[in-house]
């Protein structure tokens, strides 16, 4: 199964952060292209978060990766590499990026190629019967969606609690809209929402051309 990473710096507000975050990132991404363990990488911006638009002044930069396998993931934390990554990040940060590794079903390279990628994120109880009714809800919310448009799921492999991530990739912001407007997506979301602190966040990506 591939392993999708989800990579959110948080950077500090203001033109200048921006401005040195653009001119710093060609290193950082050389760095994940030199990667032979990533098949795929993409890097962009985060459009919305639960239903609050991004602002101008906002730097809210978002990497998708992807891994062939968890190993890699973990070796590249320890290594010299991910120092150079990171580096320049920190000076620009307001606290820790949040690094959160996901074990899905396929990579992200359908959903992340799409106009606008949807990231669903679900906090899961101790209770196996949570994991079984996340699946179900997320599967019922897919068949709402329709098989037009490419979706990913899975679970968190590096997290303290244990998370649900689906992906959708959608056409645009009103197919987005339309199509969750229905009386079986509502229903699906709902209950989803449901079962322990989510999150849904919009974002915009092109891909980091990897070894």
């Amino acid at each position: 199964m591939p392993f999708t990473e989800l990579v959110l710096p948080k950077l500090k507000t203001g033109a200048e952060v921006k401005a040195a975050f653009a001119a710093n990132w060609p290193l950082s991404a050389k760095i994940l292209a030199s990667q032979s363990t990533i098949p795929r990488a993409f890097f962009g911006s985060v459009i919305s978060e639960n239903g609050i638009t991004s602002t101008q002044e906002e730097s809210k930069p978002i990497i998708v990766i992807e891994w062939i396998k968890e190993e890699a993931f973990k070796s590249f934390l320890a290594s010299e590499d991910f120092k150079a990554f990171a580096g320049p990040m920190k000076p620009l940060s307001a606290g820790p990026a949040e690094l959160q590794l996901f074990d899905t079903d396929k990579g992200p390279l359908e959903v992340a190629s799409a106009p606008v990628m949807e990231i669903i994120r679900v906090q899961l109880t101790e209770d196996p019967q949570s994991a079984m009714a996340a699946r179900e809800s997320w599967k019922a919310l897919v068949n709402a969606i329709g098989p037009a448009l490419p979706v990913t799921s899975g679970t968190s492999l590096n997290l303290k609690d244990k998370v649900l991530m689906g992906t959708v990739g959608w056409n645009s912001l009103e197919v987005r809209l339309s199509t969750l407007d229905t009386s079986a997506a509502r229903t699906a979301l709902s209950k989803l929402r449901d079962l322990g602190e989510s999150s849904s966040i919009l974002i915009k990506v092109g891909p980091i051309k990897t070894s």
